[in-house]
């Protein structure tokens, strides 16, 4: 399954320079916070609405090395996948742009629906 991970694109581009990614969600939280594809635009729109210039880490689960677990920390009834450990770079498929419509708000891409087929 793919999951994704919302980031701006600078964090995203460090982090490739730098070689690992997660260190500074680890030390703040614990784990680093995904999403299923369905949830991305509620995360998003609660987390980073109206911000320019994010992108998506599309992550195959089968292939991260550090644990998973699927929690409801916001008590909503809604699992999210936590990934506690730093992210192996061989676990993301894909990198792609998310940004928000005219109005600052996030919806499921076409690119985000092709993944859901993953």
């Amino acid at each position: 399954m793919i999951i994704v991970h919302a980031l701006p694109k600078t964090e995203w581009e460090t982090a490739k320079a730098r070689g690992t990614y997660g260190e500074d969600s680890l030390q703040k939280f614990g784990f680093i916070h995904c999403s299923p594809i369905d949830y991305m635009p509620l995360v998003a729109n609660f987390h980073f609405k109206n911000v320019r210039g994010l992108v998506l880490l599309c992550i195959d689960d089968q292939k991260v090395t550090a644990e998973i677990k699927w929690e409801d920390h916001d008590g909503f009834g809604r699992f999210y996948p936590h990934i506690y450990g730093l992210l192996n770079f061989d676990a993301i498929v894909d990198v792609i742009p998310f940004e928000p419509d005219a109005d600052g708000n996030y919806s499921v891409t076409e690119e985000m629906e092709a993944f859901k087929k993953y």
